[in-house]
């Protein structure tokens, strides 16, 4: 059985989301405890993204798009 759920609720379908995600991680790993280290850690975090990552993100969403067109524009989603 397939439900649908908004693709606005979906972050793999929108690339700066996996992009924050892995800051998120980057910047947990040096713990800042000041306001000034926390904008040191998200400035490098940022400074330190590889291109190809990046770019991976958005070549995933080709996986996802025939998907989309598929279910009109609607997201698939399991249910039990």
């Amino acid at each position: 059985m397939l439900s649908y759920i908004s693709t606005l609720l979906i972050p793999d379908l929108n690339p700066i989301e996996l992009v924050w995600g892995l800051m998120k991680t980057k910047v947990e790993k040096r713990k800042p405890s000041t306001i000034e280290e926390l904008k040191e850690a998200i400035t490098s975090a940022w400074d330190e993204l590889p291109i190809k990552d990046i770019q991976e993100f958005i070549n995933h969403l080709v996986n996802y798009l025939p998907l989309l067109v598929e279910y009109e524009g609607k997201y698939p989603k399991k249910t039990a």
